[in-house]
């Protein structure tokens, strides 16, 4: 099939989604169009024009000229709908549906539109109303990353299927490595240090532990001084790392016996993909999509914000890690490989 993916960023030094998705889609006979603006992607540092296309077989990339608010990703790429009116595609993939390129392409047939956040704020409602309603209704198929997101579709009003489909996970970067048992339960946590992600409530979990362990921290961001005296008031085993690129990650989550993700907010929570794929299993709170990917055969799900819970979890993280162990990666191959989520997307496109 010829399919049309449209998106804001693409930048392939930096493999998002996009580009799995493009990659694996062309090992299953399809060839693909991705129509971007010429933009870096902003999440990862200053903003610049780009010009590159793909290096993928298979894979063109058309930059167009855009508008709108780069930050958030709200553009408009001007001329899209006639570029694409001059192809035959067989799918045209919006990543999002509330962008204004939805608006864009309305009267377009073949739309395959995906929603990837989890809640749905006021502006998009009023976008929804008009438009997108019209838009939803009328597209081939309708994706979500998650079952909560496919929730609030519903609620909107959408009464139609909604395909659920998640994100994937490079299973040959993030594959196990050396790991070693140990008699201190090694604790890890990866990602933003931000007040959303509850990393406070894990310091103070590991100071309530009766038992020997080392937490490990991965990431910074604006909370990193308070939680560092936090975790020096509370007295806990517990070092700071800083910022990782994503080559050295597998060996951290190879070495850990556990990755805990306590966030109070999280649309999707590729972490614990990765970490999964490495072959470690995950505490995570019951959210996003760890809400979806957990379940008790490689991890264990705890209410969001509550010490008690994450408390328990991780006494009874230090019984059982070493067992979860061997069902992690064999989960991941069989049900977030982006060898699997782009086969369900090719049968999305039918």
């Amino acid at each position: 099939m010829k399919i049309a993916l449209i998106t804001a960023f693409y930048d392939e030094r930096e493999k998002g989604n996009e580009y799995y998705l493009a990659d694996n889609l062309t090992k299953l006979g399809h060839e693909i169009t991705i129509y971007v603006s010429k933009f870096s992607v902003p999440r990862y540092g200053k903003v610049r024009k780009i010009t590159e296309g793909s290096k993928l077989k298979n894979v063109r990339v058309i930059r167009l000229n855009s508008c709108g608010i780069k930050r958030k990703g709200m553009l408009k790429l001007r001329g899209l709908k006639k570029k694409i009116e001059k192809e035959n595609f067989d799918a045209i993939h919006l990543q999002e549906w509330f962008m204004p390129m939805g608006w864009q392409l309305r009267k377009l047939k073949n739309l395959v539109l995906t929603q990837r956040i989890e809640k749905i704020p006021t502006i998009i409602k009023i976008a929804y109303h008009l438009y997108g309603k019209k838009l939803l209704r009328n597209a081939k198929t309708v994706t979500t990353l998650t079952t909560q997101a496919k929730n609030e579709l519903e609620k909107l009003g959408i009464k139609r299927e909604i395909k659920v489909i998640s994100n994937g996970v490079d299973a040959e970067l993030f594959s196990p490595k050396k790991h070693t048992k140990s008699e201190k339960l090694r604790i890890l946590y990866v990602g933003r240090l931000s007040k959303e992600k509850g990393i406070n409530k894990l310091i103070t979990a590991c100071s309530k532990l009766n038992y020997d362990y080392c937490l490990k921290i991965i990431g910074s961001g604006d909370k990193e001084m308070q939680l560092k005296k936090l975790a020096n008031d509370s007295k806990i085993n517990c070092e700071f790392l800083g910022k990782k690129p994503q080559s050295e990650l597998p060996n951290y989550y190879s070495e850990a016996d556990v990755l805990v993700i306590p966030s109070l907010k999280e649309p999707f929570g590729f972490v614990t993909l990765e970490a999964l794929s490495c072959g470690t299993p995950v505490i995570g709170s019951n959210i996003g999509g760890m809400r979806d990917v957990i379940d008790n055969t490689v991890g264990i799900k705890v209410k969001p914000g509550s010490l008690a819970e994450l408390v328990n979890a991780l006494k009874e993280m230090q019984k059982k890690a070493e067992g979860l162990r061997k069902k992690c990666r064999e989960y991941i191959i069989k049900n977030y490989s982006w060898t699997v989520v782009a086969k369900k997307y090719s049968e999305a496109y039918k």
